[in-house]
């Protein structure tokens, strides 16, 4: 394309970027080559780059990502991938998660199916009582079907709890 004369888009970038989510280092050249040439990133260019880090277990690198994606323009793909690396962490996200749920909110981005689960991953382990809390919003949303593997991660935070509970009795 460069040799044509014609200049790469952000929607070829794109491409790039989603076609080499499995290697970091391709992504951050192509995202680099971006940058040098001055095309401005969109969504779905912070998206590819978050799902990149994600896929490799990169969870911190991935919400460094987030954080440079301005609130306006996060979507409903933002949002599942952000609450998907916050679940990967050890418990210590879940306020984080927690948060973004509340931007969704209150941005009136409506989640799916696999927001609320990934939702549920990144709370049930800190928070019961927000994974209860999600649960049951998931259940009400009108079009998003309640998985068993979110009844599941919610059922195994309240064993936790009440394990936690008699074990402080004794």
């Amino acid at each position: 394309m460069l040799s044509s004369g014609a200049e790469p888009s952000v929607f070829h970038y794109n491409c790039l970027l989603s076609a080499a989510t499995e290697d970091t280092s391709v992504v951050d050249t192509v995202f680099d080559h971006m940058r040098a040439r001055n095309v401005a990133p969109n969504v779905t260019t912070l998206n590819s780059i978050m799902n990149s880090r994600i896929r490799v277990n990169m969870w911190e690198r991935a919400i460094t990502v987030l954080s440079a994606l301005p609130v306006e323009l996060r979507d409903v793909s933002t949002y599942t991938m952000a609450l998907n690396a916050l679940s990967k962490s050890e418990g210590a996200q879940w306020e984080g998660a927690a948060a973004l749920l509340r931007e969704m909110n209150k941005r009136n981005v409506k989640p799916t199916t696999l927001t609320y689960t990934m939702g549920i991953n990144a709370l049930h382990k800190a928070s019961w009582q927000h994974a209860v809390k999600l649960l049951q919003q998931m259940n009400s949303t009108k079009g998003v079907e309640v998985k068993a593997a979110s009844i599941n991660k919610v059922v195994s935070a309240l064993e936790e709890k009440k394990y936690m509970k008699e074990t402080k009795g004794n």
